[in-house]
């Protein structure tokens, strides 16, 4: 089970930066992601990057990384995407982008510690 889950979270990740790389802004222009979902993340900017960092914290919580290492880690990450994103002609730096993929993981971490709970006390 932990090599699905390592294998998810190394896919969540290469994801994240992939997306927040592509050239336009604009994903349901990618063609990688199904219509219903290319409409939704084009509609919702700024939450859609809360949704990968949410479940990057719960799969680095049930992998039992350590919380406040992922917290920075993905906080660094997330000022790199953006950073980057400075030198591509239709993209920009979005702290509001930042934001929501801290209170994603912060989330996510949360939910995690929840479900890594109740997996113990079941067990």
């Amino acid at each position: 089970m932990k090599i699905i889950l390592l294998f998810t979270w190394t896919a969540c990740v290469f994801s994240i930066f992939y997306f927040s790389w592509v050239p336009s802004p604009e994903l349901g222009q990618t063609g990688m992601l199904p219509l219903w979902l290319a409409e939704w993340t084009d509609a919702n900017e700024n939450l859609r990057t809360a949704v990968p960092f949410l479940i990057l914290g719960i799969l680095s919580v049930l992998l039992q990384f350590k919380k406040t290492q992922v917290l920075r880690f993905g906080i660094i990450g997330a000022m790199v995407i953006e950073s980057v994103q400075l030198l591509m002609p239709e993209r920009s730096f979005d702290m509001a982008d930042v934001a929501f993929a801290v209170i994603g993981l912060i989330l996510g971490i949360v939910i995690g510690m929840l479900l890594d709970r109740n997996q113990h006390s079941l067990g």
